[in-house]
């Protein structure tokens, strides 16, 4: 008997008693003892031996691994690190992408019960834990890979968020890391990098800056950080430049429905205006219910009514948002960042003789504070996104949790990132140790550190080619389970520079660091047996719907008195739509989750201990200390 057909049965009695969430392990219904192959010995129980290097049967075997994100760049079936996969663990993996974002085909491989071997996915993990369709990633391991759970372990702040009740584990996330690897990259004087900003046309901001010292030498770069000071600048460069809603304007990220507040740009603005999710005692709060959140609209409503919001904003696709980039429409762009850096470089490149950009021709990164003064503290993608699951259609669970050993081990991490030792392969070695593993140093502050793993270094060979055909080594293109802080603490750039694009997308949003913390308090899951779940997820759709839909609407008033009152009006339909109730149940879970993780604020100014009190905005640059100069021989590079 196969083990999907024994897990069929455990759901079926999931379903018929109460088909709250899956016990696993803890449940003699997933007792993997039972089920032994022949031509596979059980693995090892010594944790210290790596799982996927005891593949001794010799069976090559073919998996399929359904991404439900279009975004994910898949990689090549012949690409180096996909062959180097293949060796190492016997298995050629078959990758399977959804064309769309809205989670249909997803959906359709459920109903039809067709899950492949694998499946990642951004969202509904506990729908599908819930269907009986999963097997428990701790009941895997036990059996067959100890030492994924091993590393699961270390990375135990993480994972204590995503087991059920019952200690149980479904699914792997990407983006993974603990603390006391952020630590290390901080000794190293890192940090990570916000997800989403606000950037402007560096050329209009440097004029204006002159501009504001020649009426008064005393004046400072900094005394313009807060939403007049802003606002001051746009309509200065609108008047100077002869410029129009219609081209060289304020842009704002594609409003989206499946956004978590409608736009990733009015997300961004929420950190800048400081409405946060948790109260001084560590509550949950609805944000848009804050004094803040109308401040916040009332600013944009600002720009709206001086003609500064560019005329195809609100009803623009990210596409669209994106070509006006890369046309160097936009002053100020506010949203995601990552993706339109990529345009951000065409513009730099394209615009560099044109007036008044010159030398000048990017976009950099700004910071300010709300009118009250107070520090923004900016998310960046620190765990989840990704979550990857064993499907209990899977036939050779033992192999395939064997994989997710390798690639979330070291071994398999550095392959992701840098691909082959050129000392283990002359021939394809993709990189060479730059800082051999072990090696001490002194830091600048005097303290010792070991280098781990050491520092990787590409050849030059792979460096030229990187930057035009990544695809055909695959590096940086299996990236469904990674540790972002390991590239950090493991490159001699500290990160992938290999390119004129790299280093955009690095100072597009370098300069926010110091104001970007790990916001992981935030991201908690939501009690999937509590009898308010459903309720509560019901209640979350409308209320996110109508404020998507209101929101062109709020912008758009005669007044600021106009967009207080819309939104007064707006969470007075929220109230009778249960946010009473959504607040209640979101701040139990809320709770639930920071507790699991060991801390008591999610939001660093709430937090005694973040040294976030002593923040303060020098400049409305930000830190440009953090700036990478792009190397001359890379400024004419391919794009």
């Amino acid at each position: 008997m196969r083990l999907a057909k024994k897990f069929a049965c455990c759901a079926l009695g999931a379903l018929l008693f109460g088909g709250g969430l899956l016990t696993g392990c803890n449940n003699p219904m997933f007792d993997f003892s039972d089920y032994e192959y022949p031509d596979y010995p059980l693995a090892d129980r010594d944790d210290t031996i790596d799982s996927w290097t005891q593949w001794t049967d010799g069976e090559q075997i073919s998996i399929d691994w359904f991404i439900d994100s279009p975004s994910y760049e898949l990689p090549q079936s012949d690409s180096l690190v996909v062959q180097e996969i293949r060796r190492k663990t016997g298995i050629t993996i078959n990758f399977r992408q959804a064309t769309s974002g809205t989670g249909e085909e997803l959906t359709n491989l459920i109903n039809g019960n067709d899950l492949p071997d694998l499946v990642s996915v951004t969202a509904g993990m506990d729908d599908l834990v819930n269907s009986g369709k999963i097997f428990p990633i701790n009941g895997l391991a036990e059996r067959w890979a100890p030492s994924l759970w091993r590393r699961v372990e270390e990375e135990g702040e993480m994972y204590a968020a995503y087991k059920d009740s019952e200690d149980d584990l479904y699914y792997l996330v990407n983006n993974f890391y603990n603390s006391g690897e952020m630590e290390e990259y901080r000794k190293l004087g890192g940090n990570i990098l916000p997800n989403d900003g606000i950037v402007v046309r560096k050329d209009y901001l440097k004029a204006f800056c002159e501009h504001k010292k020649s009426e008064n030498p005393a004046w400072e770069d900094k005394d313009m950080a807060n939403p007049d000071g802003v606002l001051e600048f746009l309509l200065w460069a609108k008047d100077t430049y002869g410029l129009s809603n219609a081209n060289h304007s304020v842009l704002i990220s594609a409003f989206d429905s499946n956004e978590k507040y409608g736009s990733r740009g009015i997300q961004v603005l929420m950190e800048y205006f400081s409405c946060e999710e948790e109260d001084a005692n560590g509550n949950y709060v609805y944000p848009q219910a804050s004094e803040n959140f109308v401040e916040m609209m009332q600013w944009l409503n600002e720009l709206y009514r001086n003609n500064l919001l560019h005329s195809g904003c609100l009803g623009a696709t990210q596409t669209q948002i994106n070509q006006y980039i890369q046309n160097g429409e936009p002053i100020m762009y506010i949203g995601k960042m990552i993706t339109p850096a990529s345009y951000f470089r065409n513009w730099e490149r394209n615009v560099s003789g044109k007036n008044p950009a010159g030398e000048d021709a990017a976009y950099v990164p700004i910071i300010f504070t709300n009118e009250s003064g107070q520090i923004p503290q900016l998310s960046c993608r620190t765990q989840g996104e990704l979550f990857t699951m064993v499907s209990a259609n899977c036939e050779r669970p033992d192999r395939v949790v064997k994989l997710l050993d390798f690639l979330y081990s070291e071994e398999g991490q550095r392959l992701i990132y840098y691909g082959v030792d050129v000392s283990e392969d002359a021939e394809n070695g993709t990189f060479t140790y730059a800082v051999q593993p072990g090696t001490k140093v002194t830091l600048d502050d005097g303290t010792e550190y070991v280098y781990k793993y050491g520092q990787m270094d590409y050849t030059q060979e792979v460096k030229n080619a990187l930057q035009v055909n990544v695809e055909s080594y695959g590096i940086y293109f299996c990236m469904f389970l990674c540790n972002p802080m390991y590239i950090n603490l493991t490159s001699v750039n500290g990160g992938q520079f290999n390119n004129y694009r790299d280093y955009v997308k690095w100072n597009s949003r370098a300069a926010l660091m110091p104001y970007s913390y790990d916001k992981r308090g935030f991201e908690f899951m939501l009690d999937t047996s509590d009898p308010r779940y459903k309720s509560s997820l019901t209640t979350q759709s409308n209320i996110r719907s109508k404020w998507y839909k209101k929101y062109a609407e709020i912008i758009g008033q005669d007044s600021p008195d106009g967009v207080a009152n819309e939104i007064a009006d707006l969470l007075e339909w929220c109230e009778v739509a249960g946010l009473s109730d959504y607040i209640a149940f979101n701040n139990d879970c809320f709770k639930a989750h920071k507790q699991r993780l060991g801390i008591t604020y999610a939001w660093a100014p709430n937090d005694p201990s973040s040294g976030y009190s002593a923040l303060t905005i020098d400049s409305v640059y930000g830190d440009t200390s953090y700036y990478k100069a792009i190397p001359d021989e890379l400024k004419n590079s391919a794009l």
